[in-house]
């Protein structure tokens, strides 16, 4: 009986430790601490961090996917650790071996696996931006995740990173600057910006590619301006009710929409 009653004592504490996986909460907890803590890896947070994730008890492959990440990024910041894209690979690969999974990952989700942004982030890791780039070129769909595209913006492949961003139908502002800063395509911002009218997007993203159409793509000789027509009446159309949960923010947004289809 006494042994019974110790073991039900141990389950209980394994019970209240481990918690059940959450996206927002996890990327708060995890991806915005250790960012902050890239720089200095100071090793209390980088033990705070760990044992939280420790905790966490992922149910599907998606979300044991996303703890091995974590721990990665863990791994990354703590003290003595080989920090270097092979060192960081190994570790990964130990993580997979000892998860079960349903599926095993794709090659694409395995990188993602060492999705550190932080590591290449203003050239502070170029080594790792370089070493990751090649492997996502080397894999078969290697860029089949939403971040494929900063890694090769981080080593100056313009054309891929619109086109790693282009085929996951993400971050279509940043396609937009590229196309029209680095590749000088009015096609492409054009192209790019297309994206916004397909779902709706905050007025953080929509703004910039807005104005970047209004400015560059409405006096250009190199669109059909036909084409340019239907995306602003895409975007007044998708965009206009939002005014009434915020019109401080979307009114403006909106009267330069319409202002430039009065034009047309």
């Amino acid at each position: 009986m006494k042994l019974f009653v110790l073991f039900l004592a141990a389950v209980s504490v394994v019970t209240v430790n481990a918690i059940e996986y959450n996206g927002a909460e996890s990327s708060k907890k995890v991806h915005d601490v250790l960012a902050a803590n890239s720089k200095t890896k100071d090793q209390s947070v980088v033990a705070s961090v760990k044992k939280y994730v420790d905790s966490i008890e992922p149910k599907n492959d998606p979300e044991k996917r996303t703890v091995i990440k974590y721990k990665v990024w863990v791994y990354d910041q703590t003290k003595g650790s080989d920090t270097s894209f092979e060192g960081l690979s190994k570790y990964r690969d130990e993580l997979i071996a000892k998860e079960k999974f349903e599926v095993a990952p794709t090659e694409a989700q395995k990188l993602e696996m060492l999705d550190i942004w932080y590591k290449a982030y203003r050239n502070t890791d170029k080594d790792y931006a370089v070493k990751m780039y090649k492997a996502i070129k080397a894999t078969p769909n290697g860029h089949k995740f939403s971040n494929a595209g900063f890694y090769a913006y981080q080593t100056n492949n313009y054309l891929d990173a619109y086109n790693f961003y282009m085929d996951n139908q993400v971050f279509p502002e940043r396609c937009v600057e590229i196309a029209i800063k680095n590749l000088k395509d009015n096609k492409k911002v054009l192209d790019a910006a297309q994206v916004i009218t397909k779902k709706n997007y905050d007025a953080k993203k929509v703004k910039p590619i807005v104005d970047c159409v209004i400015n560059n793509l409405t006096t250009s000789d190199s669109v059909d301006q036909n084409e340019v027509k239907l995306f602003l009446q895409k975007v007044n159309k998708r965009y206009s009710r939002l005014m009434k949960e915020d019109e401080a923010t979307w009114a403006p947004i909106i009267g330069d929409v319409r202002m430039t289809l009065a034009a047309y």
